[in-house]
């Protein structure tokens, strides 16, 4: 009788176990998606910045093609990359706050799309070259 008591116990507390994991995990992940989405909507519309998160990646990139003394025109593949991927992020920002995600009124909602819409419009006509400008890394190429 033990036996098919344990038999059925064990199985059942692992399965507990698994789902509490997976819950747990599955809370981390969306906490830390909503978190990054709060910290780039703040870092566009507060500071009027992209956020690094999103340049870093293409600044070591940058410094690399410069280390290895690439063409120009590798680095302004590489900048119109950086270009159309930031601006196609904040283009999904612009959608989470479309849809009312994370605010509490439709005003809020919607100033804050207006916000995000300015900043999208100001970074199309941006000089990238200077967005991606980091003093460790990066050196602006000579234009002639």
């Amino acid at each position: 009788m033990l036996e098919v008591i344990l038999l059925v116990l064990i199985p059942f507390l692992l399965a507990l176990l698994m789902i509490k994991w997976f819950t747990d995990w599955g809370s981390r992940t969306v906490t830390r998606d909503f978190e990054a989405k709060i910290r780039a909507a703040e870092s566009l519309i507060n500071e009027h910045r992209v956020p690094d998160e999103w340049l870093d990646p293409y600044r070591e990139r940058l410094a690399a093609l410069q280390t290895r003394n690439a063409s120009l025109q590798q680095q302004e593949r590489l900048i119109a990359s950086a270009r159309k991927e930031c601006l196609q992020r904040i283009n999904q920002l612009i959608k989470v706050f479309e849809r009312g995600a994370f605010v509490g009124s439709q005003r809020t909602s919607n100033e804050l799309v207006a916000a995000l819409q300015a900043q999208r419009r100001r970074l199309e006509n941006e000089d990238w070259h200077f967005l991606l400008l980091s003093k460790e890394t990066f050196k602006a190429p000579d234009r002639d």
